[in-house]
């Protein structure tokens, strides 16, 4: 098994494509890979959204939809150093086409959470378009 956790999507399409073929190499026949992915949805709905997380920690994320990627920005107000994560979106119709270029197959998607602003709290587990991230299961 090989479980990819935060983080498909560090670089272009095309490098994500051969990361998918290197996998299919590294599985055994009847192995399983789980990939987390961020949901561009979800990203785009958040864009310019913040959270004060203590008195000196400031998270903020915006949405680059020139790359369908999401920046996540971590700032200590006393420091004044900021700290960027980007990361790649795919919606599940993405990653179907890019597994349609390798010999594996999905198994199953999973929904993950999502973060609701309004109330400001969590939620676990929530339908696949509302969600940040999901995981998708595939196999030779």
């Amino acid at each position: 098994m090989i479980y990819y956790l935060d983080g498909f999507g560090v670089s272009t399409y095309e490098d994500q494509v051969l990361l998918l073929h290197n996998i299919s190499k590294w599985l055994k026949l009847y192995g399983l890979c789980v990939i987390e992915v961020y949901n561009p949805t979800y990203w785009k709905k958040v864009d310019g959204r913040s959270m004060k997380l203590s008195e000196d920690l400031l998270r903020k994320y915006s949405f680059d939809y020139k790359t369908n990627s999401f920046m996540d920005t971590w700032t200590s107000l006393s420091e004044k150093t900021s700290y960027t994560q980007v990361l790649q979106c795919y919606s599940p119709e993405e990653m179907k086409d890019m597994l349609g270029h390798t010999d594996m197959k999905i198994v199953s998607i999973h929904p993950g959470g999502a973060m609701d602003f309004e109330k400001w709290e969590y939620n676990p587990r929530v339908s696949l378009e509302e969600c940040l991230n999901y995981q998708i299961v595939f196999s030779k």
